[in-house]
């Protein structure tokens, strides 16, 4: 048995190991394949512009990615990294053996679209402002449309999300009677004027 391969042979192998299984129906292990091709650092992922991804780049952590724009070797993305939201400036080149990109399910991509709303104060009652001009309130019950790539607010038929852009929730005013505001400020004799 050749104990040193090559890239080319290393991905000539695996290539037809894929071929092999994707015969068979066993597409996971196709992807389990690719996986371990973009983990060695034998290939740079293929990347498509308007799909999103899956980035589980250091095991326990996952990222969900949209690839909105390609500029030579740089991949423009939005989405949800660990902790936080990635907006649309962001870009890599994906060329670390760190990323192991694979496409993401519907599922995963709505999953993380959920998560993100509910953190930004995305639920039932909430005023939200779409587009800059309408208001509307969220009944909570959001689903994740793939052909559009949106969230979409399924009883109201309101977008919470599009394309990287997130509604912006309306801030309701809080009434307080005099007294209130003295207990909350912890005052007495209270005086407003204007």
């Amino acid at each position: 048995m050749k104990e040193n391969y090559t890239s080319e042979e290393v991905n000539g192998l695996l290539d037809e190991f894929v071929t092999t299984m994707k015969q068979h129906g066993r597409n996971s292990i196709a992807e389990v394949s690719e996986k371990f091709k973009q983990d060695k650092g034998l290939i740079k992922p293929n990347l498509e512009v308007g799909k999103w991804y899956k980035d589980d780049y250091d095991g326990t952590k996952t990222a969900i990615i949209f690839i909105h724009k390609k500029d030579g070797g740089r991949y423009y993305y939005y989405g949800s990294m660990p902790g936080h939201w990635q907006y649309d400036g962001s870009f890599a080149e994906f060329s670390s053996r760190r990323f192991s990109i694979i496409p993401s399910t519907d599922k995963e991509v709505e999953e993380a679209l959920i998560k993100e709303a509910k953190k930004r104060g995305f639920k039932e009652g909430v005023e939200m402002l779409w587009r800059g001009s309408s208001i509307g309130k969220c009944s909570g019950i959001l689903n994740y449309i793939r052909e559009a790539n949106f969230l979409k607010d399924t009883t109201v038929g309101w977008n919470l999300f599009e394309n990287g852009k997130w509604a912006v929730i309306v801030e309701t005013p809080t009434e307080m009677t005099i007294p209130e505001i003295e207990e909350k400020l912890g005052v007495t004799n209270l005086k407003i004027t204007k």
